[in-house]
């Protein structure tokens, strides 16, 4: 894995393979990184871009995974953030892009799995004596699929 310094220059975001794929148009050409791992898991880079509030003019170092793919048989570099590793630095006067998902939908369907694991996990299921499994979801003893 290298690291390199890169310039943003654009932000696409797009739909891709069950998670949303987001494109730094840099200096040094396209680097790549997703929201959500293939086992659902938030990625580094993604919480990373969130909480350093990236966006057009910053300049910042990633790490990179490059890899030689093609695409109708044509070669090119897959550059693929695995994390950001310092505060950008911001340009003069750059506008800052805002990425906003193309629908809300994904977004609030995480949001209420979450919420979900978040009750489960505060409020364990408790095993009555009759073998079925009851959960304390927002205040109510709710059964739980044994």
């Amino acid at each position: 894995m290298d690291q390199h310094t890169i310039t943003i220059t654009g932000i696409e975001s797009k739909q891709f393979d069950g998670a949303m794929k987001y494109v730094l148009k840099t200096n040094k050409g396209n680097y790549n990184f997703y929201d959500n791992k293939k086992d659902g898991g938030i990625t580094k880079a993604w919480t990373q871009f969130q909480a350093l509030k990236l966006g057009i003019g910053d300049t910042i170092t990633v790490g990179v995974k490059e890899e030689q793919k093609s695409y109708e048989g044509k070669p090119y570099t897959d550059r693929k953030i695995m994390f950001f590793t310092d505060a950008p630095q911001n340009a003069q006067n750059a506008p800052q892009a805002t990425i906003e998902p193309k629908t809300s939908f994904t977004l609030e369907m995480r949001l209420d799995a979450l919420e979900a694991r978040v009750a489960f996990l505060e409020n364990p299921p408790q095993n009555n004596s009759n073998d079925e499994v009851y959960a304390d979801i927002d205040g109510q003893q709710e059964r739980v699929p044994f």
